[in-house]
């Protein structure tokens, strides 16, 4: 017959675990030893406990980490902009190879012009059973002028000769 057959029961509405131990054939056509395999339903919906920049207030660098945690196994993403979890812009590890997390950490790249900017991001998650979390906010707010910022340099490039005149402008 066909799996599962009647081999398992139907989850009941709360979810649960199923255990099944498999046996399989190698290409000799000898029969391998058992394996255990836990089978997980969960109806509900993840939940994101925590969702936070560390640094969230950067006075100089290019990046910051991004974390979140969950209370169910997840994938999770983060966006710029309010969107929806297909069109998330950034996924954190685990996305790629198919691995869900509780605890959820990534490297966020901070490129814009100018020297203050406050980053809005969208964060959201979906559980192995395909449900979404609802979406949570991080910011990160950016403030290079509040420590000190080069402004601009003079010349720029390759200069020769011995006696060069060299201009930094700074805000402070």
């Amino acid at each position: 017959g066909k799996f599962p057959g009647k081999s398992i029961s139907a989850y009941n509405k709360k979810g649960g675990t199923k255990t099944l131990y498999i046996k399989c054939k190698d290409l000799g056509n000898k029969i391998g030893p058992v394996q255990k395999i836990n089978l997980e339903y969960d109806p509900t919906k993840p939940t994101i406990k925590k969702a936070y920049a560390q640094p969230a207030k950067l006075f100089d660098g290019v990046g910051t980490n991004i974390f979140i945690e969950t209370d169910d196994k997840t994938f999770c993403k983060f966006s710029e902009a309010k969107s929806t979890y297909a069109s998330m812009t950034y996924p954190f590890p685990g996305i790629n190879n198919n691995t869900l997390h509780l605890k959820h950490k990534t490297w966020f790249r901070i490129s814009f012009g100018g020297t203050k900017k406050i980053y809005n991001l969208v964060s959201q998650c979906r559980n192995g059973a395909g449900n979404f979390s609802d979406p949570k906010n991080i910011t990160v707010s950016v403030d290079y002028s509040a420590q000190g910022n080069i402004i601009s340099t003079k010349p720029s490039g390759f200069v020769n000769g011995k006696n060069i005149i060299l201009q930094v402008t700074t805000n402070k």
